[in-house]
Order: C-alpha cells, then structure tokens, then sequence
C-alpha cells in the first residue's frame, strides 16, 4: 500500500517551497529521489507529480492539477492519503500571479509581434482554444478547482491542513506549528524553524507590492476588485526587464570574467615567451662554452701528441746515432768474423 503526503491548491501560493521545506525537514519529496531536479527560473515553480498506476513517487508529491484527478486518485486501493497541505492565497492575488506569468513569457518571444503583446487573449494550437487572460477569469478556474478537491476530501474525511500564505513563508513558527503532526517524528521545532528560516525569500512574494494600487482599491471596495490589462501588463513588463536586466548582469559578469581569464592567459603567455628567450639564451650560452670546451680540449690534445711525438723522433735520433757508433767502433769490425761464424752455425742447427 502506497501512502502519500499531498500538496495541492491553487498554486502560485508556496507550494514548491513547501517541497523545498518538507525536504530539509527530512520528509521524502522529489528533491530527495532526484537532487538535481531545478525549479523554474522565471516562475519558482516546479516539482510537479501526475500520479499513475505505475508510477514511482515519493512520500510528498504535489500538483496543482489534482482537481482533475482528485476522484480517481481517492478511488485506488493502494493508494491511500494521510493528508492533504493546501496553502490559500488571496484568489485575486493567486489568479493576477498566474495571467502576468503568462503575460511575461509572451513578452519574452521575440517573434510575436508587438501588438500581439496587447491582446486579453492568447491560443498557442492553430485552429485550437483561444483562451482569456483576464484574471477574473483564471480566478473562476482556480476556484471552482479549489472546491471540488476540497469537496472530495471532506466526503472522505482525509485530513486537511490550510495554511495561509505568505505567512508560511514568512513566519517558520507558525509553519511548523500548523505541520506539528506531521513533522515532529522527523525534526525537532528548533530545527524546523532554522530550516525555514534557510529557505524562505519573502522577496519572491511579488504579485501584491506589483499591484498595490489595485490591492488598496480592493480594500476600500465591497466587492473583489481585479486589476485591469494596463496593470498586468505593466507587471509582466517589470519582470521581463528584470529578468533582461538579470540576464545582462550576468552577461556582463561573465565577459568581465572572461576578460580577466584572457588577461590571466595574455600574461601567461607573455612569461612563456620570456622563459622559451632565457631557455635559448641559455642554450646559446651552453653551445658556446661546450665548444669552447671542446676547443680547448682538442687544443691539449694537440699538444700532448706533439710532445709524445717530438720524444719519440729524439729516441729515434739517440738511437741511430748509437747504432752508428756502434757499427764504427774497432770492436764491431773486429768481431765482424765471428758474428759471420755465429750465423751459418745457426743456420746449420735448423
């Protein structure tokens, strides 16, 4: 039997902090089963679940398309829910957040026309729906969706825990308080709150301070006032500069670390250049004295053989002069008969 932990609502109301903070809190959630997942850079959305038959999902899962399964969902015999977290945001804020997404992705293609941009409507098949972009519409959507997941809950008396937004993220002790059930075999208060507080970017809480002319009309009226196309339009603007300016920021850190990288490698290559001239400079050095070396070497050499040579022609002079003497001394002829003698004896003795 599978046994889950569900977070739904409207959406654009914390949900995927509520991954983010269940995760640090030791709950199994998507970004336990794949760390690597990365949310939406434009939207902070993401770690959405459909759940199938078959499907592998973690503890947590979240979506907020479970309206349009909620019934089969709570109909399968090995499934069954512990609980359901549905964070509840103002329906103008949650609506207006939804249509300036989608009004700030039109901004950013740049082959739609300009005055396409000004449209209250938008289809993205050819020949398919054309849809609205009038969050009073989207409201309608988001709340008849929003009733018939509670609606369904409450006929099976599966838990639900309503948490108000933005105060789950700007206030970890009441989150924590209102998850007590849930989180205190996992983390501790103290821990928990610390976790929050790690987490939690109330700047991302944008759509009210966008809209704040609208929200103070909204005030002083009886009835729900929604904020017209100019102002979502203006929205949506503010956040595709934003986004453009964040990108250019980016770009321009990114060329002046590449400048800095090419400078790092002009001067590498500059005291490379300086070493391979000391190298041949060196080698230049070397060659010289190894001939010079070799010169004076071949130069000893030279010397040593013309003395061993001049010695040798002195004992050679010394020698004929002996020998000379000796042939002309009154002895050697005197004895000249006998060595005559001496010899044909030798010669006869072989």
């Amino acid at each position: 039997m599978k046994r889950h932990l569900v977070i739904a609502g409207t959406g654009r109301a914390g949900t995927t902090f509520l991954v983010q903070y269940l995760t640090a809190c030791g709950l199994e959630t998507q970004l336990t089963k794949y760390p690597e997942e990365r949310l939406d850079p434009f939207a902070n959305a993401g770690l959405e679940h459909l759940p199938g038959e078959d499907t592998d999902l973690p503890y947590v899962i979240k979506s907020a398309w479970l309206h349009e399964f909620i019934e089969r969902l709570l109909s399968r015999t090995d499934t069954t829910i512990d609980a359901v977290i549905v964070p509840m945001r103002d329906i103008v804020e949650a609506a207006t957040s939804r249509v300036t997404l989608e009004l700030r992705a039109r901004l950013g293609h740049d082959e739609i026309a300009d005055e396409c941009t000004l449209w209250e409507t938008w289809g993205t098949t050819p020949g398919g729906v054309v849809y609205s972009l009038n969050p009073m519409d989207q409201a309608r959507l988001l709340a008849m969706g929003f009733h018939h997941v509670v609606h369904a809950l409450v006929k099976r008396e599966i838990p639900i825990i309503f948490l108000d937004f933005p105060r789950l993220i700007e206030d970890g002790a009441y989150l924590y308080g209102r998850l007590a059930t849930i989180l205190d075999k996992y983390i501790s208060r103290d821990k928990a709150i610390e976790a929050h507080g790690t987490l939690a970017n109330p700047e991302m809480v944008r759509v009210g301070k966008e809209l704040a002319t609208s929200a103070q009309a909204s005030s002083e009226s009886p009835n729900i006032q929604y904020p017209s196309h100019s102002a979502l339009d203006r929205a949506a603007l503010l956040r595709e500069l934003k986004r453009s300016r964040n990108e250019m920021l980016q770009a321009n850190g990114s060329l002046r670390t590449a400048e800095a990288l090419l400078e790092e490698t002009r001067q590498r290559a500059e005291n490379a250049e300086q070493r391979i001239f000391e190298l041949e400079q060196h080698a230049r050095q070397a060659e010289k004295e190894l001939q010079s070396a070799r010169q004076h070497d071949l130069t000893g050499e030279n010397t040593r053989l013309q003395q061993e040579n001049e010695a040798l022609r002195r004992n050679l002079l010394e020698s004929q002069r002996s020998l000379a003497e000796i042939l002309s001394s009154t002895s050697w002829t005197a004895t000249a008969g006998l060595r005559r003698l001496a010899t044909a004896l030798r010669r006869g003795t072989k």
